[in-house]
């Protein structure tokens, strides 16, 4: 399953960045991967993000 989102960014392209590499193992764990993340050409500001679940895997335990 692929999974686009889209985001509207305050902070730029750093403060995501940061955040995903955070917590790309729960990512992974729960079965997912990174495969695109950009901004516009004409706007930075608006993010597109492309994940691939390969499998879901629920947690047993909420992430907090």
């Amino acid at each position: 399953m692929m999974v686009k989102l889209t985001q509207d960014l305050t902070r730029g392209l750093g403060p995501w960045k940061d955040m995903y590499h955070e917590n790309q193992a729960t990512l992974n764990a729960l079965g997912g991967q990174l495969i695109f993340a950009g901004t516009e050409k004409d706007d930075d500001s608006k993010l597109t993000v492309t994940v691939s679940y390969t499998h879901l895997t629920l947690p047993t335990t909420p992430y907090v």
